[in-house]
């Protein structure tokens, strides 16, 4: 293959003219082989013990039947390892670029969590201290409310909000003449009180249990908006209420802390979106990364197989791949063996010195 593309352009070239042609390219991937490996050229190469290089006995019993064979096929060896060298060389960029491309976004991704975690901590301990005070109370506590006709203002009011926060309805009633304008006047809340009392206090030991377990991140909007309109009550008050029911206290603390941590996630859920996006580009930067990792130790391994006499060029990114072992104890390097092919052809062409034959192209 070699020997016919360097015929190409001269059909009718004679072995002479393509020989030269082969020695001139030779040349050229001596000169490149020599400034990859440090070694020297043709010049340097020939010595000055009469320029015969070694070759072993297999060698020497295959040279000389045709040394243009031999040099396009030193050539063909040399031109195959430049091509997966780059292919190689190409890979590690690749790999490199990914895993840079990877770390960096991951640094932000981390950033940013750090940021989140820190503003979603200021509304933990509104929370915590809701839950320690759900905790003191006792099963007596909440059976007296529990069974209390008309409980006050305050109290009803917070057993409302309870209510709206786990989306229970108020009892129905038949009211044309006297609507109230004050939506959480006294009578309205009451309206809640018995739903509260079958569905959270029925047995008392469920309403802690109840609101230790609600999902404080599934407060929706329209919940939220309502309760924001208990909060901001004059009697919706843990100080207020406390001095008539330690249960009304906890509700009210309870309902002020969920409502403080939905504000708190509303404000900081674009950022949580952004950080969710990038933890999904880092995945797909990383098994981008990976599959290239496997490509590039298939080219080095193609390498090593298609040129062991060659060590492999140094790589940080590879992974999983064996070093080639050499069986040779003085193995030769693609530099030597195309100078000794070179070497040969001339001796061949009955040349002297070491320059290209005249070309009729």
């Amino acid at each position: 293959r070699v020997a016919i593309a360097a015929g190409q352009g001269c059909p009718a070239a004679s072995s002479e003219t393509v020989l030269g042609l082969l020695q001139e390219r030779a040349r050229r991937w001596l000169a490149q082989l020599g400034d990859e490996e440090g070694g020297p050229g043709i010049e340097g190469r020939s010595g000055a013990g009469g320029g015969q290089p070694r070759t072993s006995e297999a060698q020497q019993e295959g040279s000389g039947a045709n040394p243009a064979l031999d040099l396009a096929l030193a050539i063909a060896a040399a031109e195959n390892h430049g091509q997966l060298r780059d292919t190689a060389k190409i890979r590690t960029e690749v790999v490199e670029t990914l895993d840079a491309q990877c770390r960096a976004l991951a640094e932000t991704a981390e950033a940013c969590r750090r940021d989140l975690s820190e503003d979603m901590d200021e509304a933990l301990p509104a929370l915590n201290a809701a839950y320690d005070a759900l905790d003191r109370l006792d099963e007596r506590q909440v059976q007296e409310v529990r069974f209390l006709a008309r409980p006050p203002h305050g109290i009803a009011l917070a057993f409302a909000a309870v209510c709206i926060a786990f989306g229970f309805l108020p009892r129905p009633r038949d009211r044309d003449d006297d609507e109230d304008d004050d939506p959480w006047s006294h009578e309205s809340c009451l309206d809640f009180l018995p739903t509260a009392t079958s569905r959270l206090m029925s047995p008392p030991s469920a309403l802690v249990k109840q609101l230790r377990e609600f999902d404080k991140d599934w407060l929706p909007e329209p919940m939220a908006k309502k309760l924001r309109t208990i909060v901001e009550h004059p009697l919706f008050d843990a100080d207020v209420v406390g001095s008539r029911s330690a249960v009304a206290a906890a509700l009210v603390l309870w309902i002020q802390a969920l409502v403080g941590y939905h504000e708190v996630r509303t404000l900081v859920q674009p950022r949580k979106d952004k950080y969710v996006k990038m933890l999904m580009e880092v995945e797909t930067l990383h098994k981008r990364s990976a599959e290239e990792r496997a490509n590039l130790v298939t080219a080095r391994r193609r390498l090593s197989e298609a040129c062991p006499q060659q060590p492999l060029p140094p790589c940080e990114v590879g992974e999983g791949e064996e070093e080639h072992e050499q069986e040779d104890p003085e193995p030769r390097s693609l530099h030597g063996a195309l100078h000794e092919a070179l070497l040969r052809s001339l001796e061949s062409s009955g040349e002297v010195s070491r320059t290209r034959p005249a070309s009729p192209i």
